[in-house]
């Protein structure tokens, strides 16, 4: 268990709580308590079992702290990486020669990323409306934009407050340009695109332009994620 994972980690009581609340149910309160009585004693057993083999519960070394605003803005774009991998054109925009088409790229994929998530946010709030709490997709969007939130805002402390490290041909290193960290995040985004684009009960005439334009960008990424595939492979 990695420091980039706790935020998350922690989470699942809290969101079948949040289900409970939403949905009128019972039953998930009870599922958040068991859920809270496996889950803690198990996270506290590991980094205590951490803790005792490293010297450290979270793998985090004692390094001086400081304040590094200009980290944020080399954010990895991981939900542009959910659905396929640029990994060739996002390495040579992050050299220490940061060639123009390279920042270019990586500039258009912040941009979707960020659009990307704000439609998730959009209709985790459309669906959290009393009118459709009885649904579980709107439970399923808002646990995501929390998960989402907790892996992104860990990471986001972590290179404010560290200072940046140098590795290989880097110009520098910190958490939040390490696409791996995010994969809590990549995995709710994944799921809840697949949600809006597929979801029977999402039928509500609010969401019918947004189910036709997710399904062709599912179709249109898998296709390029095939050829970028193939392109490295062969």
């Amino acid at each position: 268990m990695r420091y980039a994972y706790l935020g998350v980690a922690v989470l699942p009581p809290f969101l079948l709580a949040m289900c409970a609340y939403l949905r009128k149910q019972r039953i998930y309160w009870k599922l958040a308590a068991q859920t809270a009585l496996l889950l803690y004693p198990l996270l506290g057993g590991l980094m205590a079992f951490q803790a005792w083999q490293q010297g450290k519960a979270n793998y985090l070394a004692e390094v001086s702290k400081g304040f590094f605003p200009e980290h944020l803005l080399a954010m990895d774009a991981f939900p542009l990486k959910t659905f396929f991998y640029y990994g060739f054109i996002h390495q040579q925009a992050l050299l220490k020669e940061y060639p123009l088409v390279g920042k270019l790229f990586v500039a258009a994929a912040c941009l979707f990323s960020l659009i990307l998530i704000m439609v998730i946010i959009y209709y985790a709030v459309i669906w959290s409306r009393p009118a459709y709490r009885q649904h579980a997709a709107g439970a399923w969007l808002l646990a995501s934009c929390v998960v989402i939130g907790a892996n992104v805002l860990m990471l986001a402390y972590l290179s404010l407050r560290v200072p940046p490290e140098q590795w290989g041909d880097l110009a520098f290193w910190t958490y939040v340009m390490e696409s791996r960290y995010y994969a809590p995040a990549m995995l709710m985004i994944l799921l809840s695109c697949y949600l809006l684009a597929f979801y029977g009960e999402m039928k509500h005439a609010e969401i019918s332009g947004l189910r036709r334009g997710m399904r062709y960008f599912i179709y249109g990424t898998l296709l390029i994620a095939g050829a970028y595939f193939m392109l490295l492979r062969y």
